[in-house]
């Protein structure tokens, strides 16, 4: 019998799931995929471009003070405006913005609270049953309107607590970020000798 022509070729070998520089992984869980995609890229990405000290530390100060903002919804533009205002990084704060939410959820009614006692206002009644006996009480138009009012005293108590704070985290994030970026860049030059030094300034 004639032999045959056609021939057979092994199967190509299955390929090994892909690494990425930052650690990606296809089996990676959800929650590890989002946190390094939406928090740990940014910074990555900001170290390499070699964004300054000062303006690290400003742009992570401004995104937990306006991240913290007792006012849901408010905080994502709140954030972009002050990147842009102030030409901080964009990403870092929104990120650090998204991380924040679930704190800034926690501390709205510890911000009113405050704000209450600085403003001399009563407490405002936020259990269900005493909301619903409120606008049984005074209507709709006058529970929104107290509602209003206790938003507020949140926003007093937020000024009152996070601008401070704010000022002492910026000046003690900057001495911090330029000893670890310091460290960083002499790292980085041990790695790869050819790597132009930083001029010092006299």
């Amino acid at each position: 019998m004639p032999s045959s022509n056609i021939h057979y070729r092994p199967a190509p070998p299955s390929p090994e799931p892909a690494i990425s520089a930052l650690g990606e992984h296809p089996h990676e869980s959800r929650v590890h995929a989002f946190f390094r995609t939406r928090v740990v890229l940014p910074f990555v990405v900001a170290l390499r471009a070699g964004t300054s000290p000062d303006g690290l530390a400003l742009s992570v100060t401004m995104a937990i003070v306006f991240g913290l903002f007792p006012v849901l919804g408010i905080t994502s533009i709140l954030c972009f405006f002050a990147a842009w205002r102030f030409g901080l990084n964009t990403p870092i704060m929104q990120a650090i913005n998204l991380v924040l939410t679930p704190l800034d959820v926690a501390l709205s009614l510890p911000f009113m609270r405050i704000g209450e006692k600085i403003l001399g206002r009563e407490e405002l009644p936020l259990s269900p049953s005493e909301l619903i006996a409120y606008l049984k009480e005074v209507g709709f138009a006058a529970a929104i309107g107290t509602l209003l009012q206790g938003l507020g005293c949140a926003i007093v108590g937020w000024m009152f607590v996070m601008v401070p704070a704010g000022v002492a985290l910026y000046y003690a994030l900057r001495p911090l970020l330029r000893i670890f970026m310091k460290r960083r860049q002499a790292a980085a030059e041990l790695e790869d000798p050819l790597l132009p030094h930083p001029r010092k300034q006299h």
